[in-house]
């Protein structure tokens, strides 16, 4: 151990702050290399923390020349006994009146043993529409909450999964649109709350005004009709005038309607991103879903209770080249949410050192 500790010790770069000083410049260049250098030193004496800690018998061993890798897909098989005695037979009630069950009942009945059943006259649409004509009453996560307990308090269940989707600009990319899907899993039984979540730019969602029928085609035709329901409105107001068409003659009779009761000739048309008008959509909620099961997948070290989850996140990964500290995730904090043991551990990137493309001082 102690060996292995002294080599990787002897391959962590030279002491930052002998890198970072230029032999002239500027007050402002000098304050700038200043600050850098205190930040690569807390890096720097971390990394050199970390090395030496005990290694954990909970966590996979570390293979010689491959760095510190924490990797939640790594650790799945070690955990299926743990998670098979939490939900292996039972029945999870799934919150969806939209054919969800579809992309999440396949992946939870394979990787979980449980099964899934959707309720019936559940409606859904009680908390809210992409439509507009009912408000979301809450945040995306809380709204998926009040889903599972609703479908709980209806059921008598102890396992409930719900799914809620947001669509918009890109956090990171404005101009782009992106759908972000949290599948939720609420266990009475064990009292945990484990949440699965992918971003994903790969969607059609869209919304446009148009002004003939030869648009509304063109517009069809861009965001994949049939196969993708459309909405249309129409009036001052914007009224809903139907919902899921995959019809072409359908759309069009609407949209010739629409426009000759419109003073200005002008209809809107949406991509209806209810699930099961959106195949797309569909598959971001599978991949929401093998993400939750990823979730359920690490136990925590202390109590072997599924859903050991990361809580906070620590940027300063050293560059490859210099050793700057990048806004790269260094190392994350594990929280178990039944008995609250804590872990700090590498970032689940799979890299030990940063590309030098995301370093401020070889990539200014």
């Amino acid at each position: 151990m102690h060996k292995r500790v002294e080599q990787a010790s002897n391959r962590l770069p030279v002491h930052p702050s002998t890198l970072f000083f230029p032999s002239s410049g500027s007050e402002r260049d000098n304050q700038r290399w200043e600050n850098v250098a205190s930040i690569a030193n807390s890096s720097h004496i971390f990394l050199r923390w970390f090395l030496n800690q005990p290694t954990s018998a909970s966590l996979p061993k570390r293979k010689a020349g491959v760095g510190f890798l924490f990797n939640r897909s790594m650790i799945m098989e070690s955990r299926m006994a743990q998670r098979l005695d939490f939900f292996a037979g039972r029945v999870a009630m799934l919150a969806t009146m939209h054919r969800k069950e579809q992309a999440i009942a396949p992946l939870l009945n394979s990787h979980l043993g449980v099964n899934v059943a959707v309720p019936a006259a559940f409606d859904t649409d009680t908390f809210g529409t992409f439509t507009g004509d009912v408000k979301r009453p809450s945040d995306q996560l809380t709204t998926a909450r009040l889903k599972a307990a609703a479908v709980l308090r209806q059921t008598g269940e102890s396992l409930a999964v719900a799914s809620e989707g947001s669509f918009g600009p890109h956090p990171q990319i404005p101009f782009v649109a992106c759908d972000r899907e949290l599948v939720l899993l609420i266990d009475r039984t064990h009292q945990l709350e484990i949440v699965g979540e992918c971003l994903s730019t790969d969607t059609n969602y869209r919304s446009q005004v148009i002004h003939s029928s030869a648009d509304a085609l063109a517009f069809a035709e861009s965001v994949g009709f049939p196969r993708h329901g459309l909405v249309v409105k129409g009036g001052e107001a914007e009224q809903i005038l139907e919902k899921g068409i995959t019809d072409a003659d359908q759309l069009l009779a609407l949209v010739e309607q629409a426009l000759s009761q419109s003073p200005h000739r002008a209809v809107r048309l949406e991509t209806d991103m209810r699930a099961l008008y959106n195949p797309t959509r569909m598959t971001v909620i599978a991949q929401a879903t093998e993400d939750l099961v990823r979730a359920i997948a690490v136990s925590c070290p202390s109590c072997r209770c599924p859903g050991f989850s990361s809580i906070k996140q620590f940027p300063g990964l050293p560059c490859s080249l210099c050793g700057t500290p990048t806004l790269l995730t260094l190392s994350r904090l594990y929280r178990c949410q039944r008995c609250q043991f804590e872990q700090r551990l590498p970032g689940d990137h799979g890299f030990s050192a940063a590309d030098p493309s995301y370093c401020p001082y070889c990539n200014p």
